[in-house]
Order: C-alpha cells, then sequence, then structure tokens
C-alpha cells in the first residue's frame, strides 16, 4: 500500500544504495514514535514512500541505473501467518510481490539494469533456512544446490552479467559461514 505521507523530514533514514544518477533508497521512519519504517526513494531531491503490502515495514536493498528498486515489504499481520515479509521490486510507480501467494518469507538486495534480482526465500519445505534465488522473466530460480549441504543462504549482489554473490552457512555451526559465486548455473563457495 503506497502512503502519500510527506518523508521530507522524517524522524531518521538510512540510505542502503545509490545508482548513476544519484537516486537514493534505503528506509525512513514514519511518525515520532518509531512504529513503522518505510522504503523511500529520492530522486531529484523528493523523497518517494514506496509503501508496503499492507504492513508497518519496508526497506529498499537495492537499486539500478533505471530506477528501480527492490526490497523487502511486510503483509499486515494476521494470527495465521503472523508478520509475513516479501520481496519486492519497485517500477513504473507499482511495488510488485515476488514471490506473490506464497506462505514463506523473502527479500530482494540487489538489481542490475536489465531487472535480474537476486536475493533469499525461506524453504518452502518447513526447514526455516533461507536459500539465494536469481529473479528473471517473471521467474524465480532457487541457487542453492540441491544435495542438501547448504544450510541457509542469501544472493546479496548481481552484477550486469546476471552473476551472483552472496553468503551461505554450509553446516548446522552458526560460525561456518562461505561466500558464494554463482554464474551460468555453477555455484562455487569460497
Amino acid at each position: 500500500t503506497r502512503r502519500s505521507s510527506d518523508l521530507s523530514n522524517p524522524k531518521y533514514s538510512v540510505a542502503t544504495a545509490i545508482n548513476n544518477q544519484g537516486q537514493v533508497v534505503g528506509w525512513s521512519s514514519m511518525d515520532a514514535k518509531d512504529t513503522s519504517e518505510h522504503a523511500f526513494l529520492y530522486s531529484n531531491g523528493v523523497m518517494t514512500d514506496l509503501g508496503t503490502f499492507g504492513g508497518l515495514f519496508s526497506s529498499a536493498r537495492g537499486l539500478n541505473n533505471n530506477g528501480e528498486v527492490v526490497g523487502v515489504a511486510y503483509y499486515a499481520s494476521n494470527p495465521v501467518t503472523g508478520n509475513k515479509s516479501h520481496a519486492f521490486y519497485y517500477h513504473g510507480g507499482a511495488l510488485v510481490d515476488l514471490t506473490a501467494n506464497s506462505d514463506y518469507n523473502s527479500e530482494a538486495n540487489s538489481i542490475n539494469d536489465i531487472g535480474q534480482i537476486a536475493g533469499a526465500y525461506n524453504d518452502p519445505n518447513g526447514t526455516l533456512f533461507y536459500h539465494p534465488f536469481l529473479y528473471q522473466n517473471g521467474a524465480l530460480t532457487d541457487l542453492a544446490p540441491n544435495d542438501g549441504t547448504a544450510r541457509s543462504s542469501t544472493a546479496q549482489l548481481i552484477n550486469a552479467s546476471g552473476q551472483v554473490a552472496g553468503v551461505m552457512r554450509n553446516s548446522a555451526d552458526y560460525n561456518s559461514w562461505y561466500g558464494f559465486f554463482w554464474s551460468g548455473g555453477v555455484l562455487k563457495t569460497f
């Protein structure tokens, strides 16, 4: 839900990305009591509220040179699903849910200039682990190895060639994190 509230003088704001045109994205307080934070796009001196999916919070995390924004936005809380958060893609003035009709949480972290998006989603099999994804042409591709070795991971960056980098936990030990690089269907950890 996009709000027409004035973001020109928030209590606080956090910038997370900038593009070559000097546009900036992040999140900002919506009121003096800190009960709500919304994603914003700052462009040509105007701070635009990107809204949420009906909840109180959203956060912009990535931005390309076309002014397209990605991040995470919450739905309104309910007793069955709780505070469900989904990856979003903002372009043409609209907030689009990348994992619509799903009950798992997701996040979008980076977008390149051709609209490929890197992020992560909760494993729908109930393990609560996150899987990295590449979203392109309306389809989400899971980048996690299917051999059962990946415990939790997120795709954090995508370049102009569609190569993805992120972080992966390959064991039950929370201190065993690895960087990963995905290119053309091949995943390497380092």
